[in-house]
């Protein structure tokens, strides 16, 4: 890039005359971490033939380029080239600007405050006055010598405008306008930005930091990268080569714009299908003449063979290699050691602390074989754009292993001790996994970070087999596309385990349900209600109406037979309850077994002969076994049935003639003790707050 455009002071070879001096080469570190030094190439012993052949014509560029490697070579204006006054753009522009500005207005103001200089013009601050704009007004220098000096450099001078304002493209400096000064000379008024040129940023990381608030100096030089790519492709599609792209030649505006800048040298190509050129009318050029700038040099330029899209592939390569290595890929001590390391077969090496899929793609640019570069600019800058994406991916993936690998040990450690929470655990694998999807993301293709993501989840599995979580186990086993076989037979048993545990608890389910006084509550509570009044009353009425001696073995017979028939009915009418359980049915027929076993005991005392009374006062002896047996098996609730009935055994045992109040005594503390057992539970109300 001129200096006059970056605003910068610099010097820049007229036509016709040699580059002017510079510092010899600079060196400086590549964006990103400190590394090797880049490995010395050596100089080859033997000449190329093709350098031979076309040394001569390279001779008279030696003296300087020693100490000016990095300096642009501008192709002079001699007879041996086709004469720009007549075939370029300048002439038209000139004769055109003339008929436009016959009586200019005042539309530009031009101040006295320099901005750069280059080898053909100057830059001064400027004004549109309509726009109130701020502008880089860029004109002939005055002290080029003779008036064919100056109209020489005018017309080269409009020719770069009228090429750069056709380009319109971002990252190429806009043209505002073209007018004539007072004087007749031409005027060009440029965007004015007030950047840097990306060499002062590639030497000056803290600069770039301190700037854009880079972090990570590789990816914002790549990013840069890629829209000089996309100046390039856009002038390639116009039919126009740059032939001198270089980190020099890009300007970096205050906000972070890139401008690919110094088309002075730019020749035309066939544009692409459907696109308008934009050097119809650049002129033809001779190849055979060198131009451009020696350190960075494809091999084509070297050997004076027409130019085409891939020379500037090659100089976008060369630029890449600055990038990753700190210098251009042809620094050497003379022109003919230059022009040598251009013409090397095999592209240099890079140091080995670059990626290799990024030094493979700068390779490729730099091959001797123009058809083995990248087929474009876009092409290129498409990869490097899926080589961030990936570095993007590695980075990620990188970060989630530290991740992993603690995650790793934190599941060993818990699987020895299950009954421990392991919320860290959890934690440790939400990092990882997060970081691993994030990079499939970005990368689908990631190996790593796919294999990462498989470590973790199988880490998770084994973790939820250990907490006999075998659902958890199965659903993390589901993300695996080709989990391990005794991985899957692992979560399989513990699969067959777990429902066999839920079998087992259901049966332990149902079982309670089976046995719990609860169900049927209702049912249970009437049926005591009807037994305990008949119970009670009937004998006391016995008592008080037949008188404690009138027994009979008919009564004994008849009376168990119609309690039966009572409980029976009763059952019945409340069967839904009564039967909805075992701990129903066992009270049911308990109570039937009783009755049974007290009409088999009396048709016994009868065949026996047996004394009615005393055959009666034995039914108590019965009853009160009944009743122990039933708070043994079913409800310890009734207990205290069982001691009262013994207790009115051994009374009406003592005292015959009150059998039947101690029946009806016991029977009391039975319905008692029954009803209050199966009394109705009031549900409480939800509270609503």
């Amino acid at each position: 890039m001129s200096g006059d455009e970056r605003e910068q002071p610099s010097e820049r070879p007229s036509p016709g005359s040699s580059p002017g001096q510079k510092p010899k080469p600079r060196q400086r570190k590549s964006p990103g971490p400190s590394s090797p030094t880049l490995p010395a190439t050596p100089t080859p012993t033997a000449t190329p033939p093709d350098l031979d052949a076309r040394w001569p014509s390279l001779a008279d560029h030696a003296a300087t380029v020693a100490d000016a490697p990095r300096e642009t070579i501008v192709p002079p204006s001699t007879d041996h080239a086709i004469d720009i006054a007549v075939t370029t753009a300048g002439k038209r522009t000139l004769g055109l600007l003339r008929e436009i500005d016959a009586a200019p207005a005042k539309r530009l103001e031009v101040s006295d405050e320099k901005l750069g200089r280059g080898g053909m013009s100057d830059v001064w601050l400027g004004e549109q006055t309509a726009l109130g704009r701020p502008v880089a007004v860029k004109t002939v220098r005055e002290d080029l010598g003779s008036a064919g000096g100056q109209t020489t450099a005018a017309r080269e001078l409009l020719r770069e405008a009228v090429l750069t304002g056709r380009l319109e493209h971002p990252n190429v400096l806009p043209v505002h306008d073209l007018t004539l000064a007072e004087d007749g000379a031409p005027l060009i008024v440029l965007k004015r930005v007030e950047g840097e040129s990306w060499t002062e940023l590639l030497e000056a990381p803290a600069r770039l930091r301190a700037r854009f608030g880079v972090e990570d100096p590789l990816r914002w030089h790549l990013q840069t990268f890629m829209q000089v790519c996309s100046a390039a492709h856009a002038a390639h599609a116009r039919g126009v080569v740059h032939r001198d792209i270089k980190p020099d030649n890009v300007m970096i505006g205050p906000y972070g714009e890139v401008y690919l800048m110094d088309w002075g040298i730019a020749v035309a190509v066939p544009p692409a299908e459907g696109e308008r050129s934009a050097g119809a009318d650049l002129g033809a050029y001779d190849p055979s003449v060198l131009a451009g700038t020696p350190v960075y040099l494809a091999p084509e330029m070297v050997l004076g063979e027409p130019v085409t899209p891939r020379t500037d592939v090659y100089l976008l390569g060369a630029t890449l290699f600055e990038l990753l290595s700190g210098d251009p890929p042809h620094v050497a001590g003379s022109l003919r050691a230059i022009a040598q390391k251009a013409l090397r077969r095999e592209p240099p090496p890079l140091p080995e602390r670059v990626a290799p899929d990024l030094a493979a793609l700068c390779r490729r640019c730099l091959r001797f074989d123009p058809t083995e570069r990248f087929e474009s600019a876009e092409q290129l800058r498409r990869a490097v754009q899926r080589y961030l994406e990936q570095r993007e991916s590695r980075l990620l993936a990188e970060n989630a292993r530290d991740d992993l690998v603690a995650l790793e040990t934190a599941v060993e450690e818990a699987v020895a001790r299950p009954e421990e929470k392991a919320s860290h655990v959890f934690d440790l694998y939400g990092a990882c996994r997060f970081g691993f999807q994030a990079a499939l993301r970005a990368w689908p293709e990631n190996a790593e970070a796919r294999e990462g993501l498989t470590r973790a989840v199988e880490a998770m599995i084994r973790l939820e087999i250990a907490r006999q979580n075998a659902r958890g186990a199965e659903a993390l086993l589901a993300e695996l596309e080709a989990p391990p076989a005794a991985l899957r037979q692992q979560v399989q048993e513990a699969l067959a385990e777990r429902e066999a545990a839920r079998a087992e608890v259901a049966a332990l389910a149902a079982f309670r349900q089976e046995l719990d006084p609860r169900v049927g509550r209702r049912g249970r509570f009437l049926a005591a209600a009807v037994l305990s009044v008949v119970w009670v009353s009937s004998p006391l009425v016995q008592h008080f109406t037949t008188g404690p001696r009138a027994e009979t073995h008919t009564k004994g017979l008849i009376t168990p037979l119609v309690y039966m028939g009572l409980v029976a009915a009763l059952v019945w009418w409340r069967r839904r309850e009564v039967l909805a359980s075992r701990y129903n049915r066992r009270l049911v027929f308990t109570a039937l077994f009783h009755f049974v076993a007290e009409l088999t005991l009396s048709v016994g005392q009868w065949q026996a002969g047996m004394d009615p009374t005393a055959a009666h006062v034995q039914d108590f002896g019965l009853r009160a076994a009944t009743l122990g047996y039933a708070a043994i098996f079913i409800d310890v609730r009734l207990l205290l049935t069982s001691v009262a009935a013994f207790g009115a055994y051994f009374l009406a045992a003592t005292h015959p003639e009150l059998r039947y109040l101690a029946t009806a005594g016991s029977d009391a503390i039975l319905g008692a003790t029954l009803l209050w057992m199966w009394r109705p539970r009031e549900r409480r109300a939800a509270r609503v707050s």
